[in-house]
């Protein structure tokens, strides 16, 4: 998918629970249920960054990605990441040109217009959003193990693709990937 997931149903038409404040999303991380928020509660940053969803609901049996979409595995990712440069440098050339706070010369001219990735930051376990213009979070499909799943992250100031283990109850960003 060219931008990042916006939906508030899961694949089978059932709502996944739009947490529209810190407490409510506290409560969905400490419950290990299904949650997604807009960045601040605030609809038009989530018009301009998509959704950020936990784990929980990528993870979810309803299915998260749309009909004829997955999310992304850890080998998908470093397929992608390999055919950029490796993970040093994929990192420059997956960001979009727009939202980031330092543009010059960490982001280069995207080479692949079908990721552009904006820097929608991420929402803490506790509701806390952070790193709106400085960070992009990813999730990938895969747990690591009962509390953490892996995902990718993007920063501002470098081009670096960095792939490591985040708490489930935060919430990232989703993109997907033709099945």
């Amino acid at each position: 998918m060219a931008t990042n997931l916006d939906v508030t149903t899961f694949r089978n038409g059932l709502p996944i629970m739009l947490a529209t404040e810190s407490e409510a999303w506290a409560y969905a991380a400490h419950n290990n249920l299904p949650a997604c928020c807009d960045y601040e509660d605030n609809a038009v940053l989530g018009s301009l960054f998509g959704k950020l969803y936990n784990f929980h609901a990528v993870n979810s049996p309803y299915g998260l990605a749309p009909q004829g979409f997955k999310i992304p595995s850890r080998k998908a990712w470093e397929h992608l990441a390999q055919a950029l440069g490796g993970f040093q440098r994929a990192g420059a050339t997956l960001k979009s040109t727009d939202f980031w706070e330092f543009s010059s010369p960490m982001v280069s001219e995207p080479s692949h217009h079908f990721f552009q990735a904006v820097p929608a930051g991420l929402r803490y376990e506790n509701g806390f959003c952070d790193l709106a213009n400085f960070h992009a979070f990813f999730w990938i499909a895969e747990a690591l193990h009962a509390k953490d799943a892996y995902g990718i992250n993007l920063y501002a100031d470098d081009s670096l693709l960095l792939m490591r283990h985040y708490a489930k109850g935060n919430g990232f960003s989703v993109r997907c990937i033709k099945d």
